[in-house]
């Protein structure tokens, strides 16, 4: 099972109580109401996605040596 990584979320202040508005029309709390919208979000960005959990071992480790490459582009070297 992949790990789950716990972010800060940092919102100007007419963003959070948009946030606060769908959480109260949807009946979750906060948290809940952005996990959804990233979740959706990464699910239009990449619709095709495997899970990670359901890939085999050798997908899993392409995956996490592309994943390495990309940070060392993005980030000058430095692996997240």
């Amino acid at each position: 099972m992949s790990k789950i990584k716990k972010l800060d979320l940092y919102l100007s202040g007419p963003q959070f109580e948009k946030l606060l508005l769908l959480a109260e029309q949807k009946g979750v709390t906060p948290e809940e109401a952005a996990n959804e919208v990233i979740y959706s979000y990464l699910a239009i960005v990449d619709p095709a996605a495997v899970d990670y959990d359901d890939m085999t071992e050798e997908e899993k480790e392409e995956y996490d040596r592309r994943y390495e490459e990309w940070c060392r582009s993005e980030g000058g070297g430095r692996v997240v």
